[in-house]
């Protein structure tokens, strides 16, 4: 009797409560609302590693916030916790070793009036995300734009890793063993340029480092002047040249990414074209020696617009769950994002042109299924990255970072969860996928509790 009249009197609290809540709201859409308790929560990340070219290499922590209240953002606060500016003057990759807690950075250097060479600076990183014992060395090319951790032949898993560089002007590829000595240094000049009047005035480019998922040592470098991808072999020893795989005339190669089927029977490859916005899709055998045959089984817009000369795709990966293909564009300004500004309980919003994120679903066919295009946040996205759960995309662009909420089952993306202002082109995004859990603050409620919380809004809302 007496846990009958408590749970009567807590119903009525828990209404009371809520309703108090919803009527403070001001007079705005309901799709820009969202209560944080339904927002994702437990996320595995809770720390991201910023670069850009403002010239920093920033860390940014994620917090949540207080469910019981509403703001600009409903799910997580964000802010800045550590800048370092041993990178250099143009910060354009960042590369995480999540195992060994260092964060590795590669500096472009556009500015070369300044008479300073391209570099990759080597950070260790606290469990408090502050950087120390910070080691730089030069590259031994010009323009390292992407680089990666990894392990060649004869190099045990548990060893110290090398590290493999891409280099846009002029076209390169690095690679480095743990204590920094070089142990290749390959140029991509190989062939003609593409037909077109940028790949002309480019000669070769390197743009992106892609490992074999077979572990054979073997490293793909997409090259946007010349319609290639350079295929290199490298052991503990030694790195050379072991082929190329010709894309169609124009397309510029920019970045690409190997999917396997669920069942492990089938791999596909699919590179992004910068310069005619095309995805193209490979099937991939291997040979008895290890080495990979291409066979072109697709062509995707990857706007999902008419063709534009503006347009430039940027970045491509596979989710975490492995069931959607997601391109990053810039220049269609096709969308509009709210900026909002808060002003005590409420905010005013102003509608902003906006590029966008394309998800494509997977199959094992090697043709993509169209799903969603969205507003990636703002202007110029250029690197993104999913947190490991896949709940949420860090999105990179020409004013800042932006986090936007992921649909993990439908692969859609929803509402800008938090955001934070850079003074340039944020160029790499990496999570720090080896922390903790924050905990779930609505996890801490009692579940009777959050039952009829969650009945409570959907009638509200229904009544609305």
């Amino acid at each position: 009797m007496i846990s009958t009249i408590y749970g009567i009197f807590a119903l009525i609290f828990i209404n009371q409560v809520c309703c108090a809540s919803f009527r403070e709201l001001p007079d705005v859409p309901k799709s820009k609302w969202i209560r944080r308790e339904e927002a994702p929560a437990g996320s595995k990340a809770t720390r991201l590693f910023v670069s850009s070219y403002e010239g920093t290499v920033t860390t940014v922590e994620l917090t949540l916030s207080d469910a019981s209240t509403f703001s600009k953002h409903p799910a997580l606060t964000i802010h800045k916790t550590a800048s370092n500016e041993d990178c250099g003057d143009s910060p354009t990759w960042l590369s995480w070793d999540s195992k060994r807690r260092t964060l590795y950075c590669l500096n472009e250097q556009i500015d070369t009036s300044k008479g300073r060479a391209a570099t990759l600076t080597q950070y260790n990183v606290g469990s408090d995300g502050q950087f120390s014992d910070n080691k730089i060395r030069p590259t031994f090319a010009g323009g390292p734009v992407h680089g990666v951790v990894f392990h060649p032949i004869g190099e045990d898993e548990e060893d110290e890793p090398s590290y493999a560089v891409a280099h846009y002007a002029p076209g390169y590829f690095t690679s480095y063993d743990p204590h920094s000595r070089v142990r290749g240094r390959l140029s991509l000049d190989v062939g003609p340029p593409g037909p077109t009047e940028r790949q002309q005035e480019l000669v070769s480019s390197g743009h992106q480092i892609i490992l074999d998922p077979g572990k054979q040592g073997q490293v793909l470098v997409p090259d946007l002047s010349q319609d290639l991808v350079h295929i290199f072999q490298c052991t503990r020893a030694d790195c050379w040249r072991k082929g190329t795989v010709a894309m169609p005339p124009g397309t510029g190669p920019r970045h690409g990414t190997f999917w396997i089927s669920p069942d492990r029977k089938k791999t596909f490859f699919f590179i992004g074209g910068e310069i005619s916005n095309l995805i193209e899709g490979y099937s991939v055998d291997r040979s008895e020696d290890g080495s990979l045959k291409f066979t072109h089984v697709s062509t995707t817009n990857a706007v999902q617009l008419p063709m534009q000369e503006e347009f430039a795709l940027a970045e491509i990966a596979v989710s975490p769950d492995n069931a959607f293909l997601i391109v990053s564009n810039r220049g269609n300004n096709a969308t509009s994002v709210d900026v909002c500004e808060v002003t005590g309980p409420r905010y005013a919003c102003e509608s902003a042109q906006s590029d966008t994120i394309v998800t494509f679903a997977l199959n094992g066919t090697g043709v993509l299924t169209s799903g969603q295009t969205w507003p990636s946040g703002g202007v110029a996205p250029r690197a993104f990255a999913l947190n490991r759960k896949g709940d949420i995309m860090a999105v990179g662009t020409k004013a800042g970072l932006v986090l936007l909420e992921r649909n993990v089952s439908t692969g859609k993306l929803g509402q800008i969860m938090a955001d934070l202002d850079f003074d340039d082109q944020v160029t790499g995004v990496v999570w720090d996928d080896s922390l903790m859990n924050y905990p779930s603050r609505a996890s801490k409620v009692p579940a009777y509790q959050r039952f009829w919380q969650r009945y409570l809004t959907k009638r509200l809302r229904r009544d609305w």
